[in-house]
């Protein structure tokens, strides 16, 4: 299963629409953020939230790159290996998410079907993921995970349409980038 979520994820690049919802633990509450993501996947990923705040979020290779909207300067950072919470989800091999998770497939009513991900060790960051799948179209619908301190997030993804702008997936040239 996922094998053929990637090989649907990387055939060309996409846009989609996103709704994030964070949930910190102890809290009845939670944040929405909406938006728009890229992918060409395994290489790069990008969110532009748009409400409540403006800001973008691009991930190639192992650079993260972060700037809010209407300002002159980003953030760069390189990502460690094995330091990718809810990202390694969507970039790792196959092989290497073997290595860290367990798996499990459920169907769900509507057709979709649910991947529930649980590590294998107790570094992970991690306490479970789960990942729903279009089967038919190998979309990926939804992306949801718990850290070890019950902070929940979960994506909610719509909306798929070829990518267009192959420029979504290089940082912006006219920002500076401060390296953290």
């Amino acid at each position: 299963m996922l094998e053929s979520l990637r090989e649907g994820l990387s055939a060309a690049p996409q846009s989609a629409d996103f709704v994030q919802t964070f949930q910190p633990f102890g809290f009845s509450s939670s944040e929405r953020e909406n938006g728009q993501m890229y992918l060409s996947l395994p290489a790069c990923l990008r969110w532009d939230y748009e409400i409540p705040y403006a800001k973008s979020f691009l991930l190639c290779d192992s650079m993260i790159y972060t700037w809010n909207a209407g300002e002159s300067t980003g953030r760069r950072l390189h990502l460690e290996n094995g330091n990718e919470p809810g990202l390694d989800l969507l970039r790792l091999r196959i092989e290497k998410l073997r290595s860290r998770y367990t798996a499990e497939v459920q169907s769900l009513t509507d057709g979709s079907l649910e991947v529930i991900l649980t590590p294998t060790a107790e570094s992970v960051v991690l306490s479970e993921a789960r990942i729903t799948v279009d089967p038919l179209a190998y979309h990926l619908l939804a992306l949801a995970y718990e850290d070890l301190e019950g902070n929940a997030t979960r994506f909610e993804i719509s909306g798929y349409r070829p990518l267009e702008r192959l420029d979504k997936l290089v940082p912006p040239a006219d920002l500076e980038w401060i390296d953290e």
